[in-house]
């Protein structure tokens, strides 16, 4: 089972929590009626900041994938699968919850 307390700068909420409840999570929390702009905004200035918040990279791809830019959410997912220990598993579970159509195989 993929961890997230594994990846570096992952966030305390999901520390020993599986990729695919940490997916699942988000995908509750996009039920919720917010402007995702403003998140991504605030994400990536995070991101400008602390480059090491490595979730963080998950969340972007998310988001960019709910709003239908496959691109920045391939770019983004790419960059969050480059420190999980198993990136065709993490790749293959988070197609699974439907967040992930752009991805390379």
């Amino acid at each position: 089972m993929l961890s997230y307390n594994s990846i570096q700068g992952g966030s305390r909420r999901y520390e020993n929590r599986s990729l695919e409840t940490i997916c699942s999570n988000y995908k509750r929390a996009l039920k919720v009626e917010y402007n995702i702009q403003d998140l991504i905004i605030f994400i990536e200035a995070i991101l400008k900041n602390e480059p090491e918040r490595i979730g963080l990279f998950l969340a972007l791809g998310i988001l960019y994938n709910h709003i239908g830019d496959d691109e920045l959410s391939k770019e983004n997912i790419e960059m969050y699968l480059k420190y999980v220990s198993d990136p065709y598993k993490a790749k293959e579970a988070l197609k699974k919850r439907g967040f992930v159509n752009s991805i390379a195989a």
